[in-house]
């Protein structure tokens, strides 16, 4: 497994070979023209030897001098003209030689010319290449920040979304051990219901047997009295009667309620009702209640309150005799 070589490596390898692209971009045009410069010296060294002999042989086959100098071209003209054919012929062929070298190193210029210019256009679309590069690399290099933020973003997302399933996994746990327990309670309390019921009925069943036991086994009739007249017909004055049910004398001048020879029980927690005889338990001792009137702000012994005459729907009492 190949070690990957560290950052700054890489981008010093990258720049050493940027730099030789750039500087051996023209290497094949140098070398064209270092070939072609040699073979121009070359060609300009022989025709100048040449041109040497030609003009030595001239020299020595010439016949006479010239007279003055206003003759040294016309010799000099004669002198080629008159050289050997030989040599004319080779001298032409070196001209013409020239003439094809100079028409070819024309082209060459030209060649370079349009090189130059291709140069310059080309090192303007490189400029604009390498502009286009940065701003690819900065625009890369934003992406991938953003993509790193965006990368981190989704992570917390999921972390998140882990942690609020989990809260909803125990949510949904304590909410299933809410509703057993409310079941529980609900058929707990229908139990208890139902238990309460039928207690209430058997303790009104006994508070019922009771209540028969006890008319029955004290068979008194109730206390009649005309509290308008304040006349007692249950009683009687003579001890010898005391005790009796029936009395043949006539009743007795008195208000019933503080007669004598009876003992009054009544209720101390009055109860309003509009039936006409209900049974009502204090303590242990059962009473009969009757829809009865009496006088309007009288007060009952040991009762801390008057009862006005519109609620006359009062608590009567039973009357015994010792």
């Amino acid at each position: 497994m190949s070690v990957a070589a560290p950052a700054w490596q890489t981008l010093i390898l990258q720049r050493l070979q940027e730099r030789d692209t750039k500087e051996n971009q023209h290497d094949l045009m140098v070398q064209h023209y270092e070939r072609l410069a040699r073979h121009t010296y070359t060609l300009t060294q022989r025709n100048r030897a040449l041109l040497r002999a030609a003009a030595a042989g001239a020299s020595a086959t010439s016949s006479s001098p010239a007279v003055n100098g206003t003759n040294a071209p016309a010799a000099a003209s004669s002198a080629i003209v008159t050289a050997p054919p030989s040599n004319a012929a080779y001298v032409a062929t070196l001209e013409s030689q020239l003439t094809s070298l100079r028409e070819e190193l024309a082209e060459l210029y030209k060649t370079q010319g349009q090189n130059a210019q291709r140069l310059l256009v080309m090192n303007e679309s490189l400029r604009e290449r390498q502009d286009a590069e940065r701003l690819s690399t900065d625009e890369l290099r934003t992406l991938r920040e953003e993509r790193d933020k965006l990368v981190r973003k989704a992570q917390d997302y999921a972390e998140a979304m882990v942690e609020k399933d989990r809260s909803i996994q125990v949510l949904q746990d304590e909410l299933n051990t809410l509703s057993l327990e409310l079941g529980q309670v609900e058929l707990r309390n229908e139990h208890l219901a139902k238990d309460n019921a039928a207690l209430l009925q058997r303790w009104l069943d006994k508070v019922q047997d009771e209540a028969n036991q006890l008319n029955d086994a004290n068979d008194f009739p109730l206390l009649t009295c005309n509290p308008t007249s304040n006349t007692c017909t249950q009683c009687n004055d003579s001890p010898s009667l005391r005790g009796s049910r029936r009395s043949p004398t006539p009743p007795v001048q008195h208000s019933p309620f503080a007669c004598p020879r009876s003992r009054l029980l009544y209720l101390h927690h009055l109860s309003f009702c509009s039936l006409p005889s209900v049974h009502y338990a204090s303590g242990l001792k059962l009473f009969q209640v009757d829809n009865i009137n009496c006088p309007e702000g009288y007060k009952f012994p040991h009762v801390d309150r008057f009862i006005p005459s519109h609620q006359c729907q009062l608590v009567s009492f039973l009357s015994f005799c010792p």
